[in-house]
């Protein structure tokens, strides 16, 4: 990553940009205290800003752009990697990002990387109470009554029809473990307690208990709802969607809201998959790779002591590193989705396989695992 060229990636995001780039770097740095990597985490910052003042193909978003950006500020801040006046340096972003929030509000855009709630995980992190109500209060007023439960639907883009989003990355595990991050901090707590249950009893009711050949689904069309087949939609293995995202945000909220299910046996049982069939898993990065596998198993194993899923971590861990020899690749690993900004980001490429890594070696470093909505 030092000698990377990253003057033509023109995201600035925490997911898909630059700003991931950084966080990975301040890994390293905090990790074996070389000057090298703060020296081109310092270069990049400067980089970042200069996109920004131009202008060109800069986007709001969390992901991809500046609401990514700044919440790595205050991440690195919070760190001790760099020191900034957080309000100084943030002020015109705020009112930037405000105007944004409130049109993604006003269009129902809620997607955690591309719309409001990535926007507001920025502006709970950043303390913005009165941003944080906005994205809360517009949450619990556009619910819709679907088959007899307040829950929240989208226009899927693929099929032009309105569905029911299962995935961390832009559906309803999303949305439930911003509004739990939000109980917790005490804002508008029972708004976000009602909506929270009813999102876990919707969840759970439309689960394939059998868990064969998952106990979730991707997603569930609006109007073929009473008809949905749980054994025919089923879902992959991955941090973006399916079983292990969902059950490691139900283990989170379990400890202070009632989920009706056996998750650690459940956890058990989504170990065992591991032929491509049962997973369809063929990347190594986080989002949909061996990667985010392997660290979501980690986490888990951190939480229960459960040494079924330590083996998992260690299983899609080999798998990633067995993958790593391709001298072709950027650090020998090669990410067909991702070749257009040389496979540098923190969600498909490098910087989360190195951040991951890092994680394995070095567990107080953890922390970064909130960029990715895991804390």
């Amino acid at each position: 990553m030092l000698n990377c060229d990253l003057d033509d990636i023109n995201n600035v995001g925490i997911m898909g940009g630059l700003s991931g780039v950084v966080l990975t770097l301040s890994l390293y740095y905090r990790n074996t205290s070389d000057e090298r990597f703060l020296d081109k985490l310092d270069q990049t910052i400067q980089l970042i800003n200069k996109k920004i003042i131009a202008g060109r193909d800069i986007v709001s978003s969390y992901a991809q752009g500046i609401a990514g950006y700044a919440w790595l500020i205050i991440y690195l801040k919070e760190n001790q990697v760099i020191d900034v006046d957080i309000n100084d340096y943030l002020s015109e972003f705020d009112d930037f990002l405000f105007r944004k929030l409130i049109l993604m509000l006003e269009e129902k855009q809620y997607d955690s990387l591309h719309g409001a709630i990535g926007v507001g995980t920025y502006f709970l992190k950043r303390e913005n109470i009165e941003a944080t109500e906005q994205v809360i209060d517009r949450l619990y007023n556009d619910r819709k009554n679907i088959s007899g439960y307040a829950i929240w639907s989208r226009r899927n883009q693929q099929s032009n029809k309105d569905d029911v989003d299962f995935g961390l990355a832009h559906g309803i595990p999303g949305i439930l473990f911003f509004l739990f991050k939000c109980y917790l901090k005490e804002i508008s707590s029972q708004k976000c307690n009602e909506m929270i249950r009813e999102s876990i009893a919707f969840m759970i009711n439309y689960m394939n208990p059998s868990g064969i050949p998952s106990y979730f689904p991707y997603t569930i069309e609006c109007n073929l709802i009473k008809q949905h087949d749980r054994r025919k939609n089923w879902s992959r293995l991955a941090w973006c969607y399916g079983d292990l995202s969902i059950l490691y945000v139900f283990l989170n909220i379990s400890s202070h809201f009632p989920i009706n299910l056996d998750i650690p046996i459940m956890l058990e049982h989504v170990a065992k998959r591991r032929n491509m069939a049962a997973t369809d898993v063929t990347t190594t990065g986080i989002c949909h790779g061996m990667t985010g596998i392997a660290y979501l198993f980690f986490r888990l194993f951190c939480k229960t002591r459960n040494h079924h899923l330590e083996e998992a971590s260690h299983y899609w861990l080999k798998k990633t590193l067995y993958h790593g020899n391709d001298p072709t690749g950027v650090a020998g690993f090669v990410f067909p989705e991702n070749l257009n900004i040389q496979s540098l980001d923190l969600l498909t490429g490098i910087s989360g396989v190195g951040s991951v890594f890092l994680s394995f070696l070095n567990p107080n470093l953890i922390s970064w695992e909130e960029s990715i909505f895991l804390s």
